[in-house]
């Protein structure tokens, strides 16, 4: 390893110790393997899934599904190892969406989702006329295959044979990656690689790798190799970059790949991370490569077009390949376009002539790459990839140069670009100075835009960074160089600002215009002066308008008080730009104070005067306020009380309160409202009498009450006792500006009262008033009333209106006439004083009367506080008593009703005699007749059957009132329903029927064979039905039993009121055979007729013929409308020749039961004619001349001559007319022997037997 390293001379410097120290520590690494190898005798067990292998063409579909099924059996069988069923991996892997391929990046995903140590993937191809099997052991721990196995089968019987094989390898694979899990994640716990791939192409293997942390020092990186995953690795190559092309030239089998980083102390961390590819053996491939005709400049890509080659037709062209390279790299497929099956091997045109077509394929790696790279393009087919063309070199679109407009409109960059050669459109980025990542501002979709406007700007005089780049579907180019750009700065202050002092607390400023455009107002600033101090100016204002020159400040400014201004230019969004130069402004200056301000109590009156001082503008000035403030508890405040004329000096206050004391002060105003400062009075006693007078008396519940000297802030207390008892407080008013008060609450009727009044500041008791005396107002009762008696369920009560405007209704009073020791008691309240009418109404409860009982009655006013008064006269009245009840009731049941009898009393107004109706199933009473008062009996005809009802009567009079029930419990009833037969010997159906059902009473028919057997409920019908039409289950030619039970359902539930009479129906017999007719003297058939049984619920017949045993052969199933039938035997038996045949015939019903048979009809077939009689032959010149006697048969047309050496073997000579009877045998030779046999032909084409032989010997000539 010193002497590789020496050789590659890039890191002399790292020091043999070091190296000596990592290989021990590697030693130390393996032996602390060996030891858990060891030690651990028996692994944990691991839970596997086993992906459904690929299959990488189509002559090798079904081998990758026999591999992947012996890779999961062999699995089971080692008992560290718990392989999930396939049906559980499928289903997870489908909700997840991971696919099946093979793809570590999946097996990974799928050991998450799944919780799985191990997912085993493989693929299945063919190479050089072998099967071969490329299985992965994937670890989730390790984020890719922790080992890759190679099996190579020369055909597919080997594939099983080597199952063991298989298993084993795989089983050891992951039991040692069980074991040294642990270890190797403890000695390479600070992994420096976070990815290392190996891709294979054209006799070179591309490296590379990736740091886990891209800010570790590195010096550089060592690449080790090996044949086998465990090692031993052999030092390959020393590079500073993470990429590495190992060209292996003829090497064949699988590689595998370690990187160790050097660090900046020249220490060595080798990674635990292993990459494998798979090299096999460059054969110069059959298929040509295609031909390169054009080149289409794509964003981080490239499109060719191509014409394949015209040799390859025929060879099962699959897909075309593009391969690209960069410099110092291996080749890669970048690009793929598959053929659809019809264009295999690119002959597809109806003559079977090639069809070369030109064809486009793109680089869709979707990798980013800049300056030159090389692309060629190579045919596939499923047996071997095929040549590739001359590499075409392509240089990458660049991203175009931006260019900046000057920055003259606010918020607002105008930007510019030369149009890309190729994409779809560009995308604009853009960043300020101080941030480190590019932000994507703009995508302009179309690569003809060549300009664009940022308005996403927030502020004035900003830099930023724009750059561009051009995209399409595949990529993006690298960005622009980026161009700093400036933003326009802040809007210059308006000129010619003045300003006008003296104003009373306010400011006036005006200045000329800014012409600029994107001035939208002003915005205005303040500061306080102070002499030789720094000044902040404050916005105090703005003034949304471009032509505005002047501004007004109204807001918080001191009297006599100088301040700094400045006006600045306010743009669309609401920014300032520079302020103007400071004016300097003083507001105006307010009005002297008042002298010899003085005031004194005179006859019970405030004396306030003044003068104003010399100094004062007399033609400035407007008013002079006089303010009041009242010492003590209730005076925190000053309050204006008057505003005189500037030309006044005294003023005379009239609102004084008793016992109080009182400062004033006094102002001059300007006319511009300016006050000056105020001029005060000492405080002064107001020694004046509280004086209360009643205003009102004699009102509802009220006093009315007004004073002197007790107003405001004063509070004032009220005091109120009735006539000879102690005064209570009945309201307090807090800061009362008035100078009465009408007591409103606490108060009662006609009562004569004591009021006196007191004035407080807050504990403090100023003044006590004189006390006065009021009386309220009386509740007086109405006069008049008087009762009307003798009403039906009523009494009318009547009185005068009371005329009082305090009385708001009346109160009414009862109580029975016999109680003479109870009290009246109220019964009702009319609505208003209008109402002077009552009508007390008769009901069931307390609350009413009741029916002529006598009352005694009386009424009191009631006021609007619903206070009653005392009860006037009283009046006695009663109603009208209830009519007598009917008497004696009867009843007499006949076959359809039931007839009540009753009698009445003597009332002469009686109108009416309601009858009302109770059934047991229900406890409702129903009314079923209103009749004549005179009338003495009713016929109830709607009954139910069965049943007894209940009765009540009552009457009712003139004026509706009704007397008390009579009623009639159980009244005899006899009406039943009767069941009869409405039809039957119908097919497989009764008709039954009955009556005296009402429309909700509910019919259930019940069934049972004629007198035998349980009753079995067959229909539950309608409401009210009366008759049933019964299909169900009924047999043919049988008898039937039927009754019906009714019952009525309610809310209560279902009653029964009982069942009919029996009956019992029959139905229809089944259909009898028809006559059946036979035609004989057929050849080998029998015409057979009947006549049409027109009974409808015929459904066909059953056509049978008799075999000699007695048994019966079924012809066949004919419909009702056929009558005839040609019977010529079956396809394996025909009917014999003069043979005699026997037939039956059976209707059968629409339900295909059968009836009785028919009686048999003989017929038999035409007989074959006999053979020809007395057959004779003779020599005639040397000819033999045939004769014989004629068939006994009348209609035979043909005879036919049979020759033969023998008489067994014949053979037909010649067919002669039925009226010959000799032949000549011309053709007969001289030497030789014949026998002759004839038979008959019929005119139905019926032959005989062969006749008897006749030999005859022909001498030589």
């Amino acid at each position: 390893m010193n002497t590789d390293l020496n050789k590659k001379g890039v890191f002399m410097k790292m020091r043999m110790a070091t190296i000596t120290l990592t290989l021990c520590i590697i030693c130390m690494v393996l032996a602390k393997r060996v030891d858990a190898q060891t030690i651990t005798s028996t692994p944990q067990q691991s839970t596997t899934g086993v992906f459904q292998f690929v299959a990488t063409s189509i002559d090798v579909v079904g081998l990758e599904d026999e591999v992947s099924y012996i890779v999961r059996n062999e699995l089971r069988k080692s008992p560290n190892l718990d392989v999930i069923n396939q049906r559980e991996l499928e289903i997870s892997l489908a909700r997840n969406d991971i696919e099946q391929r093979f793809s570590a990046a999946e097996a990974v995903k799928a050991a998450s989702v799944l919780n799985l140590n191990y997912v085993i993937i493989g693929k299945v191809s063919r190479q050089s006329q072998q099967i071969v099997a490329n299985i992965q052991v994937i670890s989730p721990i390790n984020e890719g295959a922790i080992g890759e196995l190679t099996f190579r089968f020369s055909n597919q019987a080997q594939i099983s044979l080597q199952s063991d094989q298989i298993g084993r390898e795989l089983a050891q694979v992951i039991s040692k990656h069980q074991v040294d899990s642990s270890d190797m994640a403890a000695a390479m716990a600070q992994d420096w690689v976070s990815k290392i791939d190996a891709v294979y192409d054209s006799g070179e293997v591309a490296l590379t790798w990736s740091l886990s942390d891209p800010s570790t020092s590195v010096l550089g990186y060592n690449v080790y190799r090996a044949t086998d995953a465990a090692g031993p690795f052999s030092y390959l190559s020393s590079e500073t970059e993470t990429t590495l092309v190992d060209s292996v030239g003829s090497l064949t089998g699988t590689f595998y790949y370690q990187v160790s980083l050097i660090d900046d102390e020249g220490q060595e961390l080798r990674s635990n991370q292993i990459a494998s590819v798979n090299v096999f053996a460059e054969q110069k491939s059959s298929l040509q490569a295609p031909s390169i005709v054009g080149t289409k400049e794509r964003v981080n890509s490239a499109e060719f077009e191509f014409f394949p080659a015209a040799a390859n037709v025929g060879k099962n062209i699959i897909a075309y390949e593009l391969l690209r390279k960069a410099p110092g790299q291996a080749a890669k497929v970048v690009g793929k376009l598959t053929l659809p099956k019809s264009q295999g091997g690119n002959s597809n045109s109806s003559n079977n002539k090639p069809s070369i077509q030109k064809m486009k394929i793109s680089d869709t790696s979707g990798e980013g790459f800049s300056g030159t790279v090389e692309y060629a393009i190579r045919a596939i087919n499923p047996e071997e990839n095929g040549q590739l063309t001359d590499y075409v070199p392509y240089t990458a679109a660049l991203a175009p140069n931006l260019n900046a407009a000057p920055a003259n409109v606010l918020r607002q960059i105008s930007l510019s670009w030369q149009a890309s050669t190729a994409g779809f459109g560009y995308k604009l980025y853009r960043k300020t100075p101080n941030q480190a990542d590019w932000t994507l501002l703009k995508e302009l979709p179309s690569i003809a835009t060549l300009n664009y406007t940022d308005n996403q700007i927030d502020g004035d005089g900003k830099e930023y960074l724009y750059s561009i780049s051009v995209y399409d579907d595949l990529g993006e180019t690298p960005l622009s160089n980026p161009i700093q750009v400036t933003t326009k700065g802040g809007l210059a202050p308006p000129i010619n600002v003045q300003g006008v002092s003296d104003l009373a607390r306010k400011a006036r400023i005006s200045w000329t215009r800014n012409d600029d455009p994107d001035v939208t107002g002003y915005s205005v600033f303040r500061s306080e002066y102070t002499p030789d101090q720094e000044f902040t100016l404050t916005r105090i204002g703005e003034i949304k308008d471009p032509l505005a020159t002047s501004f007004e400040d109204l807001t918080g400014l001191k009297d006599n008080t100088q301040y700094y201004y400045s006006v600045a230019s306010l743009n669309r969004f609401d920014s300032s730009g520079e302020v103007s130069k400071p004016v300097l402004i003083k507001t105006k200056t307010p009005p002297p104070a008042l002298e010899q301000v003085s005031a004194d109590i005179q006859n019970n009156e405030m004396l306030i005067s003044w003068l104003i001082p010399s100094s004062a503008n007399l033609q400035d000035l407007e008013k002079i306020v006089i303010e009041r403030k009242w010492q003590g508890a209730g005076g925190n405040e000053f309050e204006v009380v008057a505003e005189v004329s500037p030309s006044q000096n005294q003023y005379t206050d009239n609102n004084l309160v008793a016992g109080a004391s009182a400062e004033y002060r006094l102002s001059l105003v300007d006319r511009t409202s300016l006050s000056g400062k105020a001029s005060s009075t000492p405080p002064i006693q107001m020694n004046v009498p509280l004086e209360l007078a009643v205003t009102r008396q004699g009102m509802l519940r009220k006093i009315a009450l007004n004073w002197k000297n007790a107003q405001a802030p004063a509070q004032i207390k009220i005091f109120q006792a009735k006539t000879g008892e102690a005064f209570s407080l009945a309201t307090e008013l807090a800061a009362h500006r008035e100078t009465s008060f009408t007591i409103e609450q606490g108060l009662i009727d006609d009562q004569e009262y004591q009021v006196k009044l007191e004035t407080w500041f807050g504990n403090q008791k100023l003044a006590e008033s004189n006390i006065v005396v009021a009386k309220t107002k009386d509740i007086p009762a109405p006069t008049s009333l008087m009762a009307q008696s003798n009403q039906a369920r009523k009494v009318t009560l009547t009185w005068d209106k009371v005329s009082d405007d305090s009385i708001a209704r009346y109160v009414i009073f009862r109580k029975p006439a016999q109680d003479t020791n109870s009290e009246l008691t109220a019964i009702a309240t009319t609505e208003n004083v209008n109402q002077t009418q009552y009508i007390d109404q008769v009901s069931g409860d307390q609350t009413g009367i009741q029916h002529g009982n006598k009352y005694i009655y009386a009424v009191a006013s009631q006021n609007v506080f619903e206070a009653t008064g005392f009860i006037g006269t009283t009046v006695e009245a009663s109603s009208k008593p209830l009519p007598v009840s009917p008497t004696n009731v009867t009843s007499n049941a006949t076959q359809s009703a039931i007839e009540l009898q009753w009698q009445l009393g003597n009332e002469s107004d009686l109108r009416k005699l309601v009858i009302e109706r109770k059934w047991p199933f229900s406890d409702e009473w129903k009314v079923i007749s209103e009749q004549n008062a005179s009338s003495t009996f009713y016929n109830d005809k709607d009954l139910y059957p069965f049943i007894k009802p209940d009765y009540r009567l009552k009457v009712v009079d003139a004026d509706g009132l009704e007397s008390a029930y009579q009623e009639y419990k159980q009244a005899n009833n006899i009406l039943v329903a009767s069941l009869k037969v409405e039809e039957e010997k119908l097919l497989r159906k009764n008709v039954i029927a009955w009556n005296n059902t009402p429309n909700d009473v509910t019919p259930t028919v019940q069934r049972r064979k004629a007198n035998t057997g349980n009753w079995q409920s067959i229909a539950t019908l309608s409401a009210g039905q009366q008759e049933h039409s019964d299909t169900q289950n009924l047999l043919d030619q049988s008898a039937y039993d039927y009754r019906i039970a009714l019952s009525r359902t309610s809310s209560s539930g279902n009653f029964e009121l009982g069942i009919t009479n029996i009956v019992t129906a029959t139905t229809k017999d089944l259909p009898k055979a028809p006559q059946l007719s036979v035609q004989s003297g057929l050849v080998k058939t029998v015409n057979i007729a009947w006549i049409i049984d027109d009974d409808p619920d015929v459904g066909g017949y059953n056509l049978y013929k008799l075999e000699a045993d007695g048994k019966k052969e079924k012809l066949d199933t004919l419909k009702r409308q056929e009558n005839s039938y040609t019977d010529d035997g079956s396809f394996f038996s025909k009917l014999e020749d003069g043979a005699t045949y026997s037939y039956q015939i059976a209707s059968f019903n629409t339900y295909k039961v059968e009836g009785p048979l028919s009686e048999v009809a003989v017929a038999t077939t035409k007989a074959l004619p006999s053979a020809p009689l007395s057959l004779t032959t003779e020599l005639v010149g040397g000819t033999p001349n045939i004769a014989w006697v004629f068939s006994t048969q009348d209609d035979v047309v043909n005879y036919e001559i049979h020759r033969g050496s023998t008489c067994s073997r014949v053979n037909s000579l010649v067919t002669v007319s039925g009226s010959t009877q000799q032949y000549s045998d011309t053709s007969a030779k001289a030497g030789r022997s014949y026998c002759y046999r004839i038979r008959a032909i019929d005119q139905t084409e019926l032959e005989s037997e062969l006749s008897i032989g006749a030999t005859i010997e022909i001498p030589e000539a």
